[in-house]
Order: C-alpha cells, then structure tokens, then sequence
C-alpha cells in the first residue's frame, strides 16, 4: 500500500478512535449521573421508612392502649350486662 493510504487509513482510525473515546465517556457520565440519582432516591426511601417506622410503632402503641382500656370498660361492664 502506498504511503498516502497509509497515512489516510491513520487518520482515519485517529479520528474513529477520539470518536469512541468521546461516545465511551458520554456512557460513564450518564451512568455516573444516573447512579448518583439511584443513590440520592435511595436515601431518600430510606429516610421515608424510618419515618413511617416510627409511625407504626406510635401506632402500636396507642392500639395497645386502646385495647387495654376496651378491656378495663368491658370489665367494669360485664356485671351489669348480665
């Protein structure tokens, strides 16, 4: 092959490689991008659990107190129930 191929198949393969280095970083970035943003909803979630977390066991808590008072009424009520 004559030197000008040779030297146009270099440029060629030259440019063909910075393209693909280009494409290759584009692809890290938006992978990077969308990682970040997994990780930041993911903390999110989590913080949204614990919260509800401590609803429920609030929410425990006064169902229990509820039952133990339905019990001390039901208690005070069953003599005149029967």
């Amino acid at each position: 092959a004559p030197l000008s191929q040779l030297l146009e198949e270099d440029d060629r393969m030259v440019h063909e490689i910075r393209s693909l280095d280009a494409d290759m970083q584009l692809l890290v970035y938006d992978n990077y991008s969308k990682f970040i943003g997994a990780t930041d909803t993911i903390r999110k979630m989590k913080h949204s659990v614990e919260q509800i977390e401590g609803e429920i066991d609030r929410l425990v808590s006064k169902i229990d107190s509820i039952s133990t008072h339905a019990h001390q009424v039901n208690q005070v009520l069953e003599p005149k129930r029967t």
